[in-house]
């Protein structure tokens, strides 16, 4: 039987793990966003860089061996976005999957269920729709096989 005291701390509980829930995603979304400012400045740096080095470009060889140059900085840099977005989604997936393991279990039915004292009395029941029903009279005439319309 759940009573008012164990209703109140299961309330109590799903509050408090629905808050460190919200906590969580709070600062999975700002690391995330810092994350991304920090890509995009570095990003808008390296092209200004890069397109100053492009324009001085005078033949081919010089133009072959900026390409290779600016390729590989880029992967890496790639790489590196890409491997702390993931640390940051797994450490988010991690504390929800620790989150739900220790949830409380929600109560059953049963629990939920009002002592016998405390459930309220039904009155005694009244007439019921099957004795209060009515139906309409029928004409009575010599030919029983056709039903007659009640009168309107």
């Amino acid at each position: 039987m759940m009573t008012p005291e164990k209703f109140s701390e299961y309330q109590q509980k799903q509050l408090q793990t629905l808050h460190d829930l919200t906590l969580k995603y709070v600062s999975s979304v700002q690391a995330l966003t810092e994350l991304h400012l920090q890509h995009t400045k570095e990003s808008l740096d390296t092209h200004s860089q890069q397109q100053q080095e492009w324009l001085q470009v005078k033949n081919w060889h010089d133009w072959l061996e900026l390409q290779n140059r600016t390729l590989q900085p880029l992967t890496e840099k790639w790489t590196g976005y890409t491997h702390n977005f993931y640390d940051i989604l797994l450490d988010l997936g991690q504390e929800l999957g620790r989150l739900f393991q220790h949830q409380p279990t929600a109560p059953q039915p049963a629990e939920l269920a009002l002592p016998p004292a405390a459930a309220p009395q039904d009155p005694q029941p009244t007439a019921t729709a099957a004795s209060t029903s009515v139906t309409a009279p029928t004409k009575s005439t010599g030919n029983k096989s056709a039903p007659t319309k009640p009168a309107a």
